[in-house]
């Protein structure tokens, strides 16, 4: 997005993307199932983080099994108030790993890590 004139809200300006373009990927794919703690990665985002040469900010997101469980309609109404949790867990360089598959490995690593220590 361009602007002649730009708008101090625009969210660029607040350091998020630090005046880069932003993208977000849940590299599951799916939602989780109930019985693991984390699907396998599709190396999809690692993809596009190395061509972007943009960094992996590592994101976990923990949230009540039957909020929007797997399998059920996505037009179900969920349960409310339900607890959230989202935890920044830092930021990876692309360019730290050999390749795509490398990078999708560091990443379910940490991801893993963070998700049983909660």
């Amino acid at each position: 997005m361009r602007r002649a004139n730009p708008d101090r809200r625009d969210p660029r300006r607040r350091g998020a993307g630090r005046g880069r373009p932003l993208a977000l990927d849940f590299p599951e794919g799916t939602r989780t199932a109930a019985d693991v703690a984390l699907n396998p990665l599709k190396p999809g985002f690692a993809l596009i983080a190395a061509r972007a040469r943009a960094p992996v900010r590592l994101i976990a997101v923990r949230a009540p099994r039957d909020l929007v469980p797997k399998g059920a309609p996505w037009w179900r109404v969920a349960v409310f108030p339900a607890h959230v949790e989202i935890t920044l867990l830092g930021e990876m360089s692309a360019s730290d790993a050999a390749n795509a598959t490398e990078l999708t490995a560091r990443v379910a690593q940490q991801l893993s890590a963070a998700l049983a220590a909660s």
